[in-house]
C-alpha cells in the first residue's frame, strides 16, 4: 500500500476553479434583483405584461443556449478524459491537471474510471438532448 502514487494538485487550476465558483455566486446574487427590475407589476397593463412575459422567456432561453454550450463542452472533456483512460491504462491520465490530491488508479480501477467517464458523458448528452427539446418547446410558444 505504500507504494501508491498521487498527482498533486495545481495551484493555478485552484485558482481558477475558486475563482469561476466566486462569480458563479455573484451571478446568483445579483440574479433576484435583475428579475424583479424586468418582471412588470400585476397591476400593469396587458402590453406591459406580454412584453415582460416575452422578456423573460428571452432571458430563460440565453440561459438555456448557455448552459447546452457548457454541457457540450463537459462532454467533450469527460469523453476525451475516458479515451485517454482506456488508451493509456491510468487514471487520471498522465498529463492531467488535478485540484485535489489524486491517486494514480492503473489495470482494471483506470479502465472502470474511464468507462464511467464516457459514460456519465452519455448521460450528459441525454440530458442536453431534454434540455433542447425543451429549448425548442419555449421557442415555439413564442
Amino acid at each position: 500500500m505504500g507504494d501508491e502514487s498521487y498527482l498533486e494538485p495545481n495551484r493555478k487550476a485552484q485558482f481558477v476553479v475558486l475563482f469561476m465558483l466566486i462569480v458563479f455566486a455573484a451571478l446568483i446574487v445579483s440574479f433576484e434583483p435583475i428579475f424583479h427590475r424586468i418582471t412588470p407589476s400585476t397591476s400593469a397593463p396587458l402590453e406591459e405584461l406580454e412584453a415582460g412575459g416575452r422578456l423573460l422567456v428571452l432571458l430563460a432561453l440565453g440561459i438555456f443556449i448557455v448552459t447546452i454550450a457548457a454541457g457540450l463542452f463537459w462532454v467533450a472533456y469527460f469523453v476525451r478524459l475516458g479515451y485517454r483512460t482506456l488508451k493509456l491504462g491510468s487514471y487520471p491520465p498522465p498529463g492531467t491537471i488535478v485540484i485535489v490530491r489524486t491517486r494514480i488508479r492503473t489495470g482494471q480501477q483506470a479502465a472502470l474510471s474511464g468507462y464511467l467517464s464516457i459514460g456519465l458523458a452519455a448521460l450528459m448528452v441525454a440530458l442536453l438532448v431534454l434540455l433542447g427539446h425543451a429549448t425548442w418547446l419555449l421557442t415555439s410558444a413564442l
